[in-house]
């Protein structure tokens, strides 16, 4: 297998930016669910 470019297997670098996202988007799911039914 031969890849070209740049790709870094490590996401330790990269954790927190991660880990922001998810938790932004877990938190954004729940405020759609709660807006949601609401209706």
């Amino acid at each position: 297998i031969s890849v070209k470019g740049r790709h870094d297997p490590c996401i330790v670098q990269r954790i927190l930016v991660v880990a922001e996202c998810m938790t932004a988007m877990v938190i954004l799911d729940s405020w759609m669910e709660s807006s949601a039914q609401s209706f």
